[in-house]
């Protein structure tokens, strides 16, 4: 049996369809459905700070607590369950004890009682500790930065392909062709959907 450690946002449950809703309520409609950058400042169209507010403002608001599932997850997860696998979540979304019980109440009610670990870090703070302490294992990312983290500790890494992680693919291919020993992660595996971990 193998352990799965799974990000949650943009990975299990879309926070970005989420968050765009929420958006669209204030006033504050992005001008597309995504944004291609992890920085959604440009997305949305205002300063990083008020941009970090409203992140922060949605993490404490009950939609948080009822984003949608993706269906290739929900699809995997209940294959990994059904073939005895371990499964953790590991997400920077706040340690703030509402927050956590939003999330953790939000993956149980799309996944059933399947994640015996969900680790809820402060929002943006590294998983690198955790993911020290958790290998090895099988590591599912959408943040380009984290899975090369995941991959330097020794995971096996995926990264799902989101539009706002998609231009680190393209650089580190470019980086790759030009010189292949500068770029430190041709172990990380680029996926579309989840199907193709399994």
């Amino acid at each position: 049996m193998k352990h799965f450690i799974f990000d949650c946002d943009d990975v299990l449950l879309d926070w970005v369809g989420g968050f765009r809703d929420f958006l669209v309520g204030i006033g504050h409609a992005p001008a597309e459905p995504r944004p291609r950058d992890w920085s959604m400042a440009e997305w949305i169209g205002i300063e990083d700070a008020a941009t970090l507010r409203l992140i922060e403002v949605f993490n404490s608001s009950p939609a948080f607590g009822q984003l949608k599932p993706y269906d290739d997850a929900l699809e995997m997860v209940r294959q990994l369950k059904d073939e005895g696998h371990t499964l953790t979540v590991l997400t920077s979304c706040s340690d703030d004890p509402n927050i956590v019980d939003l999330r953790v109440k939000n993956l149980r009610d799309c996944f059933g009682d399947v994640f015996p670990r969900v680790i809820c870090l402060p929002l943006g703070q590294s998983k690198s500790q955790w993911l020290e302490v958790l290998r090895p294992g099988i590591w599912i990312e959408d943040n380009y930065k984290n899975a090369l983290i995941g991959q330097a500790a020794g995971h096996k890494t995926f990264i799902l392909r989101r539009p706002h992680n998609r231009k680190h693919e393209i650089g580190a291919h470019r980086a790759f062709v030009v010189n292949p020993h500068e770029i430190g992660d041709d172990m990380v595996t680029w996926i579309d959907t989840l199907a193709e971990v399994l």
